[in-house]
């Protein structure tokens, strides 16, 4: 893992469903796989 996912990780747990979709979106710009967005999503409780 990148630094920017431990950035990502260390952000508030209690995002709103609209804040999630824009770290989805920018992981996404940001080059990250899907594999990488589903880890951060698991480790902040989101992964639906």
């Amino acid at each position: 893992m990148d630094w920017k996912l431990r950035v990502l990780e260390a952000i508030d747990r209690r995002l709103d469903h609209r804040f999630r979709i824009l770290c989805r979106l920018a992981m996404r710009w940001d080059g990250l796989s899907k594999k990488d967005i589903q880890t951060v999503e698991r480790n902040w409780g989101y992964l639906d």
